[in-house]
């Protein structure tokens, strides 16, 4: 992920509740390193600023232990749009 020219929120209820990350609310990247591209927070791509913020790397930002829900997009994405979490 390179020259990240955005950051966005979308929310999936609009104003309903609980408006949490990782339960309704999910975050994006835009960048246009190959073209405009969309990355999901947490993905597998995700090393903004080179540090490595996949959600399966052990950080434990995406999990029961761990209700922030931060970096939950990229999870729900790789587990086929399940909240396993």
């Amino acid at each position: 992920m390179t020259q990240i020219c955005s950051e966005f929120d979308f929310d999936i209820n609009g104003p309903k509740k609980p408006n949490r990350l990782g339960r309704d609310v999910f975050l994006f990247f835009i960048t246009n390193g190959k073209g405009a591209l969309l990355y999901p927070f947490g993905g597998m791509d995700d090393h903004y600023g080179g540090t490595n913020y996949w959600w399966n790397n052990g950080s434990d930002q995406c999990s029961t232990a761990n209700k922030n829900g931060y970096l939950c997009t990229g999870r729900v994405m790789e587990k086929g749009w399940e909240m396993d979490y």
